[in-house]
């Protein structure tokens, strides 16, 4: 253990105040951590089987879809440094905990990294929020308005029809706004118990 970090039961002379958030930092912190790393890991995993999807049916692929994937991947990206955050937020929990006051971080300063939190999830809302609307917006709505339900099977434009490669995009984009909107609650939660 390092020599920063108390171990988890020693707290002699921290104000309950301080306890306070320090307990409320490290559940938070593990529970969002959890939370966004398996919604993360489903997101991916839809995503990566829409473009191998994607890939074995090249002549049908499905064209317009790379913006969407586009904002997917970097939704998840701003989801890996949420996850990244969230970890922190435990460490801070036990840094809290240190006797010696000069190494304890100021609440500024963790007001601040957890707004810094706040401000990832709200990027990765917003470009998951894009990215889902790019390809049901753009290309579904117009794919579905195009195909004839006479023709279907019979001669028709492949380019037109709605392939699993876009349902998995658009469920990557989901899970992945799904995992940020949770990373808000808990942050938001967080900010307030500690604003108190």
């Amino acid at each position: 253990m390092s020599k920063n970090l108390p171990p988890d039961n020693y707290s002699p002379g921290i104000p309950p105040k301080i306890e306070s958030i320090s307990t409320s930092l490290k559940w938070s912190g593990w529970i969002g951590f959890w939370v966004q790393l398996l919604t993360g890991v489903i997101s991916a995993v839809f995503l990566i089987i829409g473009a191998a999807s994607n890939s074995a049916a090249s002549q049908l692929a499905t064209e317009g879809t790379e913006i969407s994937v586009f904002f997917a991947i970097c939704a998840l990206v701003c989801l890996a440094v949420s996850i990244y955050f969230y970890f922190r937020y435990t460490k801070m929990s036990y840094l809290l905990l240190n006797p010696n006051p000069a190494i304890r971080p100021s609440k500024n300063n963790t007001i601040k990294f957890i707004k810094l939190g706040l401000l990832v999830n709200l990027t990765g809302t917003a470009l998951a929020i894009v990215g889902t609307q790019s390809i049901v917006g753009v290309i579904l709505i117009f794919k579905a308005l195009v195909q004839n339900p006479l023709t279907i099977g019979a001669n028709q434009n492949t380019s037109t029809l709605i392939l699993p490669a876009d349902m998995f995009n658009i469920t990557a984009n989901t899970a992945t706004v799904t995992a940020h909107f949770f990373g808000l609650l808990i942050t938001l939660w967080l900010l307030n118990k500690i604003e108190k």
